[in-house]
């Protein structure tokens, strides 16, 4: 993956959907809902609201219903997005490296660990935090750290739209 180029996902400036290449069915805008596959391990990003704890499932399927992540676009921030859980405010998903939680945000003022880029880099998404630390799984577990490697596929996730 070395050649493969890494870029910024932004949402439209018309707020309209912009189709993504190469992924099926899904269009980079402002509300969308979408899982995210760990491409390491066939898991998927779990909010688990009793403790807002970040976890793993092995599918979307219920009773995992925290695979369900809706992108919000942080305002006056473009290119930064907000992950909530579920479509709740309440339950956005939290970077406190090395640790992944849920946690409460307020749209006027989203902590740096609540804000987060999207890259392209192939047919993967990488997941930055606004802090810069990177999410993601390894031995099945959810995790943040800084990154030196960008092929590192415990770094890379896969997009599969719910709608």
């Amino acid at each position: 993956m070395a050649d493969i180029p890494m870029t910024l996902l932004r949402a439209p400036a018309n707020g309209a959907a912009q189709p993504l290449e190469g992924w099926p069915g899904l269009s980079l805008r402002d509300g969308m809902h979408l899982a995210l596959r760990a491409a390491s391990v066939p898991l998927f990003l779990d909010g688990v609201f009793a403790n807002r704890r970040v976890t793993t499932a092995k599918s979307k399927a219920h009773p995992f219903l925290g695979t369900r992540w809706k992108c919000v676009e942080v305002a006056g921030e473009p290119g930064l997005w907000r992950l909530l859980c579920q479509n709740n405010d309440d339950y956005c998903l939290g970077a406190d490296t090395p640790a992944v939680g849920l946690e409460k945000s307020d749209p006027d003022y989203v902590l740096t660990g609540l804000k987060w880029l999207l890259y392209r880099r192939g047919d993967h998404l990488m997941i930055r935090s606004k802090g810069g630390v990177w999410l993601g799984c390894k031995r099945g577990a959810p995790f943040c750290a800084p990154l030196d490697d960008l092929d590192d596929v415990r770094h890379h996730w896969v997009p599969e739209v719910y709608w």
